[in-house]
């Protein structure tokens, strides 16, 4: 699965989020969201099957393919997580999949950098060890892609060719990704990868 993954990780803990800080200051572990499943055989059966399926909602096949402005920025994201979580079957089966993972990042100076450029709370880093008792699954990508995504995905129309080159590109670990803006002509680059590690368990 693409680039190693550290021994040690780095999470930004949000201790006003009443969930986090209860796992912060009482169980003191964080855990994702179907690492219960990785500790029996048949658990780990049914994720590999992917009989557990992490998307809230269902595309609707019904849809009118014509959108508004609004419509798009309001669906974006979802959209987004649905074409990474279908290419990830694809081509990082085993890897944990974007909405049950547990982000962390990989060393200091990812974290600092990540602080300046979104305007994270710094302070509110802490270091984790992973917990080697308990089976777990880790891959090492490129959370820049995401923002990228984020930011270029109302401008174009796009087609299943262009998300999976994309998101084949973060499931693989990729660093530098130029993109081409479909039907805009315009040019987007991922210049500076900023490597963020997600596991399960």
């Amino acid at each position: 699965m693409a680039p190693s993954v550290p021994s040690e990780f780095f999470i930004f803990v949000d201790r006003s989020l009443p969930m986090t800080r209860h796992n912060f200051e009482v169980t003191k572990t964080f855990t994702s969201r179907f690492a219960d499943l990785l500790q029996t055989p048949e658990g780990e059966r049914r994720l590999d099957r992917f009989e557990v399926d992490p998307m809230p909602f269902k595309q609707n096949p019904d849809q009118h393919p014509t959108l508004s402005p609004f419509s798009v920025n309001l669906s974006k994201e979802l959209w987004i997580e649905w074409e990474a979580e279908r290419v990830r079957r694809d081509v990082a089966s085993q890897a944990p999949g974007r909405l049950s993972a547990l982000y962390a990042f990989g060393d200091e100076a990812t974290c600092r950098d990540v602080a300046a450029r979104y305007g994270w709370d710094l302070s509110s880093v802490r270091r984790f060890t992973l917990n080697t008792a308990l089976r777990s699954r880790a891959i090492r990508v490129n959370v820049e892609v995401v923002s990228l995504m984020r930011a270029v995905y109302p401008r174009a129309s796009w087609q299943t060719e262009d998300a999976n080159v994309i998101w084949s590109h973060y499931w693989t670990g990729g660093e530098d990704l130029p993109l081409e803006i479909p039907s805009t002509r315009v040019l987007a680059s991922v210049k500076r990868s900023t490597q963020e590690s997600s596991g399960s368990g």
